[in-house]
């Protein structure tokens, strides 16, 4: 299980290092609420700006406030301006696996009117979930669950970015997302050759029911696209060393 999970665990790792909150917590370190709250807002509104610069460095600081902005970031999820919207849910998974909290939102911004919104969403789900994943609880996982469904359907999102989103996020979730091989699959038949990419890897990151996986992944060694053969022949030789398959010649 644990080699099964090894990106999952790299991810969080990465989460851990670069993007969880500091020791500096908002509980410990302001005990003047109202200023806090004011300091998160005015956080919140440089990721209004198309500068990628300003809303990089309003998402740093808004790390260095930690959970205390999940809240309000889940707020502007629906605020009236897309940029907002999409850059605030960018910015959950920053705050770490407190961010769990706004699975329900996130998951509501799936059926948000414009793309871009739901691309960012979609990934950010994913991320939160292998988060979730490895700071497990009764709650977190019942919640990562709740996501699934919604995951699973936006597959079939108008816009491709936002599809491959989606499969990415279930591959981030791993095995929890066994459910959703079977619409996986199916997607493969897709004219797209970076969505059947995207596909690939999270079939080979879910990993399970191997009898569905492997064949799957063997039978993408044929297909005309470079990176999708690639990217089966990685996940092949990844599970090959974690679970002693036996790929074929």
């Amino acid at each position: 299980m644990l080699f099964q999970r090894s990106y999952l665990f790299f991810i969080a790792i990465i989460q851990i290092c670069l993007l969880l909150p500091s020791c500096h917590d908002s509980k410990k370190t302001s005990p003047d609420k109202k200023r806090k709250i004011k300091q998160i807002q005015t956080q919140v509104k440089r990721l209004d700006s198309i500068d990628p610069d300003e809303v990089n460095n309003a998402i740093q600081e808004l790390r260095q406030i930690g959970a205390s902005a999940v809240p309000i970031l889940i707020e502007a999820l629906e605020h009236d301006s897309v940029q907002l919207r999409s850059n605030s849910a960018r910015a959950l998974p920053v705050l770490g696996a407190s961010s769990y909290q706004a699975i329900p939102a996130l998951v509501q911004a799936l059926s948000d009117k414009k793309a871009s919104v739901r691309e960012q969403a979609a990934f950010s789900l994913g991320l939160i979930g292998a988060l979730t994943n490895i700071q497990s609880s009764n709650t977190n996982d019942t919640l990562v669950k709740q996501m699934l469904p919604a995951l699973v359907i936006t597959l079939d999102d108008e816009s491709i970015a936002v599809r491959s989103n989606a499969a990415s996020a279930l591959g981030m979730l791993g095995e929890i997302a066994i459910d959703s091989v079977p619409v996986l699959v199916e997607a493969l038949g897709s004219t797209d050759s970076n969505f059947r990419a995207d596909i690939v890897a999270a079939l080979g990151l879910i990993g399970e029911p191997k009898n569905i996986i492997i064949p799957k992944l063997t039978e993408s060694l044929n297909d005309e696209s470079p990176d999708v053969r690639q990217c089966a022949s990685f996940h092949l030789e990844r599970l090959s060393a974690i679970n002693s398959v036996v790929i074929p010649p």
